[in-house]
This record gives structure tokens, sequence and C-alpha cells, in this order.
């Protein structure tokens, strides 16, 4: 399950930006920003695929993940 929508993530991507350019070399924002950047790469919206009946979680068909419904 993602916490944050693809949107927020860049929302939040670029706040650390304007963050880190009005404060410059501040390595924890910076590395802050490459993470952020990671999740907007590897987003993933969860499509349900199917469901395994031994206890009945849904997976997404693009990256496998258990999604709640």
């Amino acid at each position: 399950m993602n916490d944050f929508t693809k949107d927020e993530l860049i929302m939040i991507k670029r706040l650390t930006l304007q963050h880190v350019n009005q404060f410059r070399e501040n390595s924890d924002c910076i590395d802050l920003m490459r993470k952020i950047q990671s999740l907007i790469d590897n987003y993933c919206d969860h499509e349900d695929s199917y469901e395994d009946f031994s206890y009945n979680p849904t997976r997404c068909k693009e990256c496998d993940a258990i999604t709640s419904r």
C-alpha cells in the first residue's frame, strides 16, 4: 500500500529541493531527496490482479505486492 500518491511524492520532492537550494550543503536533505526520487521512480498504483484464496490477499499485477482492499 502506498502512503502517498505519486503527486504528493513529487510535491514533497519539490519542497525538499527548495530547502536544499535555500540552505545549500545540507546532505540530509539531499539524501532525503534521492530517496523520494527513488520512491517516485518505483511508484506503483497497485492494480488488483488476483487473489490467493488461502487467506484472500489481493496482489498487484504490476509489482506483485500484497495490497489492501
